[in-house]
């Protein structure tokens, strides 16, 4: 089996972006120490990154259609349609996707659902197929959106109505209805998690607060198109939306909820509003419509006519949304862009460390990625780069547009012949700086400063009883040592992972001058404006976060932070690797 080495890179791994290379080997994502130590053998191919980031593919939970397909029509379902819009979504850096069908007659059903089957996702055929997410039509005829109302359903008779209108389960991930409908949080919802292992998401729903959270309690784990087709918020009746910050959702729950950001569903503060208070449980969809890829005009979804203008799509004659026109692309780039507009000061001029501003790449990413996975229960097979996970994953610039998509470890698309595997392909016969050995570099430095341990989030007798004397109102002081290590690749020139005085340099610049004798609460920005208790824990954090994209960028992603090690005394010693 050949293996793969993508390097010169930077990885979406562990809830962060690192400098370090890909491995890859029979469409999985190999684990480089097992095959340095145990195997003791070399990449067969090597690639050149060219410094860009490898995020993990997208996954859309929720697609009506695509490219002038819809997946509703039982005129038009067939799997070639389903292949050519898996084979197009590859050009968005979607990997994996849910076929959506929405509320529909039981014959149409019956037509539609036996030609969309789960498969696997190739470079030749595109995007997986994870099953189906039936849309209705088990909702509320009040919330009804975009759906036709002659087709909603009760469920008398529990889950044998929904038996009797879909037909069967088979190859169906999701199910959204309105939990208030009868029978549903007492018979439906437990039998569809516990007999048929179906995700169950609420949605198109009047359901307050107190229905939701007995819904989750009988099995339910999703939200559909969060602030879309549900109950607003109100401060005594919070409705749907209450279920983020629930005290009756167990703590070992999490609750996902779909997100729209495709500039029209959705308002760029209520995306920053929604990822403050649940960002671990965002999860972006597209709810994209057949228009997706398409010239704006008439379209359809299911029998009925959709105008697409100005990127906004409505039931033709309405004001109606139905559905977004928004690749998952963009609805990443907007939610990044929403994200980064609401830390602007007053001045409107961004104050965000580079630290901060990988966080919202690493949040936004995610909400396409893991997140999605994690409510298919499938986060350790796909929406991750963690070793043993399948080699589904996309090249992204900087303003995270998609370069390239791999699909089992295989290149389903480009946007140039730039980014081919052919022409990124490291010549074995090149002397490559990826052939020489890795080394560890540590320069050791001291520095003494003076603090306080007061948390301004606690009590006064709390900080006392927490803190004992280190809460001294005159505070107290250390003589600090400083191990700074770096990883990189010795170059075959110098001889030097990086020049030693460089590292001095910038561990001068841009830590000691700032620490060295001063009171780390009064006189070091990060810790005065932000109130953050000045730990060890959090000074190794400070500490990392100006120095690490500096070494980075001085060294062109060769040489790459390692470990930050900060000795309070000799007994006291913090470690800190970017985590």
């Amino acid at each position: 089996m050949t293996l793969y080495r993508f390097r010169n890179c930077k990885l979406l791994r562990n809830h962060a972006l690192i400098i370090d290379d890909l491995w890859i080997r029979n469409g999985k994502i190999a684990d480089p120490e097992k095959i340095f130590f145990d195997e003791k053998i070399l990449a067969d191919i090597e690639y050149d990154c060219q410094g860009i980031l490898i995020a993990p593919g997208y996954i859309d939970l929720q697609i009506n259609g695509a490219f002038g397909h819809d997946f509703s029509s039982p005129d038009t379902a067939s799997e070639a349609i389903l292949i050519d819009v898996a084979r197009k979504l590859a050009s968005h850096g979607v990997t994996a996707f849910l076929p959506t069908i929405v509320s529909s007659n039981a014959d149409a059903y019956k037509t539609i659902l036996p030609k969309y089957k789960r498969r696997a996702g190739s470079a030749k055929d595109g995007a997986a197929i994870l099953g189906m997410h039936l849309e209705g039509p088990f909702i509320d005829k009040e919330k009804h959106g975009a759906h036709r109302t002659e087709c909603l359903l009760k469920a008398p008779h529990g889950t044998e109505d929904l038996l009797a209108c879909y037909g069967s389960f088979d190859n169906v991930s999701i199910v959204t209805l309105a939990p208030e409908i009868p029978n549903m949080i007492e018979k439906v919802i437990p039998e569809l998690v516990d007999r048929y292992g179906l995700v169950v998401s609420i949605g198109h729903s009047v359901a307050s607060l107190d229905e939701g959270e007995r819904a989750v309690c009988s099995g339910v784990r999703f939200i559909t198109h969060l602030f879309n087709a549900m109950l607003g918020f109100h401060h005594r009746h919070p409705n749907l939306l209450g279920l983020l910050t629930s005290h009756r959702v167990p703590a070992t729950t999490v609750i996902h909820y779909g997100l729209i950001a495709d500039g029209i569903h959705t308002h760029s503060a209520t995306i920053r509003l929604a990822h403050r208070v649940h960002p671990q449980g965002l999860v972006l969809v597209t709810d994209a419509l057949d228009a997706l890829g398409l010239p704006e005009g008439i379209h359809r979804l299911g029998p009925q006519e959709i105008a697409v203008k100005n990127k906004r799509a409505t039931i033709a004659g309405t004001e109606t949304l139905c559905g977004s026109i928004a690749s998952m692309t963009e609805c990443v780039q907007n939610m990044r862009q929403a994200l980064l507009d609401g830390e602007t000061n007053k001045c409107n001029v961004k104050n965000l460390s580079e630290n901060d501003k990988d966080k919202f790449i690493v949040d936004s990413i995610e909400a396409a990625t893991l997140h999605p996975a994690s409510v298919l229960r499938i986060e350790k097979q796909k929406g991750t780069l963690s070793y043993g996970a399948d080699a589904d994953f996309i090249f992204l610039d900087d303003k995270l547009n998609v370069l390239s998509t791999f699909i089992a470890g295989e290149q389903a698309w480009t946007i140039t012949d730039e980014w081919s595997i052919d022409n990124i392909r490291i010549n074995p016969n090149k002397n490559f700086m990826s052939r020489s050995p890795k080394v560890y570099l540590t320069r050791r430095e001291t520095f003494s400063a003076s603090h306080r341990l007061h948390s301004t989030l606690l009590s006064d007798n709390d900080n006392i009883q927490i803190f004992n004397k280190c809460n001294n109102p005159n505070g107290h002081g250390h003589n600090y040592v400083l191990e700074v290590t770096v990883i990189g690749h010795i170059d075959d020139n110098t001889g030097m992972v990086m020049n030693i005085s460089d590292l001095k340099e910038l561990i001068q610049i841009y830590v000691l001058t700032i620490l060295d004798h001063k009171h780390l609460d009064l006189d070091v920005e990060y810790f005065r404006t932000k109130n953050i208790v000045s730990t060890t824990e959090n000074l190794s954090v400070f500490i990392w976060e100006q120095l690490c994209s500096r070494i980075q960028k001085q060294y062109n992603n060769h040489v790459q932070l390692y470990e930050i090690k900060l000795y309070e005394t000799e007994k006291n010693i913090v470690t800190y690797r970017g985590e």
